[in-house]
């Protein structure tokens, strides 16, 4: 609590409001959906607080009253959510914090929670899980674009579909999900972007998968034990450098690779992962 009353006080958009008691909590049911005062007053129950907390609110451009209802404010929520993620950032674990730093607000705080969710569901089964395609180069297109992540198990794991179900739903239950999900039917768009899953096994992954090239160049590695999603594409940027391959980029922002120049009808094409 400290660290987040430290932070609106000393905040540039005037959310010192947020540090009287109350206002946060308000904020992060408005977060999710539309109230009246009196769904309200079961934060702040004394109704004279209330009113002057949400008074306040107001005038700091952080909610607004739409036909009986006080809604969050795109300001409100940026404010909530920047706060909401230096005190979700302290309880995580695990997961390579600098790369979630190359998303946007709106994929790294749900993917957060998505990626401890996972981690609880399939324990040490659970290799690496990467972020890769236009939500990493920045090209996405919201009410377009899905979210792309693939991830890695270890060869003995058990029911790794019925567990990624699991993690999944309990993902779309969450808090991060939901608020996320609200903000952008606030923008207009029909919800939250899918999310669509490569997953691998071990031994799968040690073998080259032509996924790998939309990764080589835009990925963000969330969770990786040993090293292992890194290592392998350090790897494959050495093969590709040994055959000369390009990656030829159109003007639309498509692109493709000429893995080896000069490659003859009936040669084959051998890029080894495995470093043997």
């Amino acid at each position: 609590m400290f660290i987040r009353f430290t932070l609106l006080k000393y905040s540039m958009l005037g959310l010192s409001r947020l540090s009287v008691k109350g206002s946060y909590e308000i904020l992060q049911a408005l977060s999710i959906g539309d109230a009246r005062f009196k769904d309200l007053n079961g934060i702040v129950k004394n109704t004279r607080t209330l009113t002057k907390r949400l008074r306040e609110m107001e005038q700091a451009g952080l909610i607004k009253r739409v036909d009986g209802f006080y809604r969050i404010t795109e300001m409100g929520f940026e404010a909530l959510m920047r706060i909401y993620d230096i005190d979700f950032e302290s309880t995580v674990k695990w997961i390579n914090l600098n790369e979630f730093r190359k998303l946007d607000d709106w994929l790294r705080i749900p993917l957060k929670r998505l990626i401890n969710i996972f981690l609880k569901t399939f324990g040490r089964d659970v290799i690496s899980v990467a972020l890769y395609g236009s939500t990493v180069s920045k090209l996405f297109k919201a009410g377009v674009s899905d979210v792309d992540i693939l991830y890695i198990i270890e060869d003995e794991a058990k029911d790794p579909l019925a567990r990624e179900n699991k993690a999944f739903k309990a993902f779309r239950s969450s808090y991060e999900y939901v608020a996320f999900d609200h903000w952008f039917k606030m923008k207009g768009f029909y919800r939250y972007p899918e999310i669509t899953v490569t997953p691998l096994r071990k031994r799968e992954a040690l073998n080259f998968q032509p996924i790998y090239l939309d990764m080589v160049f835009h990925r963000a590695i969330l969770y990786d034990k040993n090293s292992f999603l890194n290592s392998l594409f350090q790897r494959l940027q050495e093969e590709l450098k040994n055959l000369g391959s390009q990656r030829v980029e159109r003007a639309d922002g498509s692109w493709y690779w000429i893995l080896k120049p000069g490659l003859k009808p009936g040669e084959t094409l051998r890029i080894n992962l495995t470093g043997g």
